[in-house]
């Protein structure tokens, strides 16, 4: 059964809208669970008497392998349902953020902060892919100029978040707990709020 084009006119554009948000609340959180790290470092090094050289490498390391994971994950995620593959990206991230708050070995944070920086990567492609799906040519340079804010909402809320936790409670592991309870949920939200396609719905 046709609908009516002026109907499908409406809805298409309340999805763009959706998914133009959506994508902007998840992208930024992904950088909930990244950012926070730079936070409680500070707190980190006291308590477990990491060093300058220790903290260095985990930044390092975990940017050299976040860039390959996102090179990587622009195959994957152009080949996979774009609302799963960001969903999932950003739960993964949230359950290596609470193994890292239980941990305290050097080795382990190390090796934890790797497997997050690939995760991550997991965040852009399915972004970029919904932004080109979702938005004409003629849009597309200005609906991107929007959701390119979730970087600097992301990066300046988690530095707020973080910082109250560290200066209220002192305990630095709450900085990695709390963003993955909200990842948590906000991987649930873009499951519920995301759709692949157009021709999906």
């Amino acid at each position: 059964m046709l609908q009516d084009p002026v109907e499908i006119k409406n809805q298409y554009r309340h999805w763009q809208w959706r998914i133009l948000f959506s994508t902007i609340v998840g992208y930024a959180m992904f950088y909930f669970v990244r950012k926070n790290l730079s936070v409680a470092m500070p707190a980190m090094s006291k308590d477990l008497g990491l060093t300058k050289a220790d903290l260095g490498l985990f930044l390092t390391l975990h940017g050299l392998l976040y860039g390959v994971s996102k090179f990587a994950n622009g195959f994957l995620g152009d080949r996979a349902n774009a609302r799963t593959f960001m969903a999932t990206g950003l739960l993964l991230s949230a359950i290596v953020n609470i193994f890292f708050g239980f941990s305290s070995a050097v080795l382990t944070l190390g090796l934890l902060w790797l497997v997050n920086g690939w995760v991550q990567g997991m965040g852009f492609p399915p972004c970029a892919r919904l932004m080109t799906h979702w938005f004409s040519p003629q849009d597309f340079a200005t609906k991107f100029a929007i959701w390119n804010t979730s970087h600097s909402i992301g990066a300046a809320l988690v530095v707020v978040l973080c910082g109250y936790l560290i200066a209220h409670f002192g305990n630095w592991r709450l900085c990695f707990f709390v963003p993955a309870g909200l990842a948590i949920l906000c991987s649930i939200f873009l499951l519920v709020t995301l759709r692949d396609t157009p021709p999906s719905l």
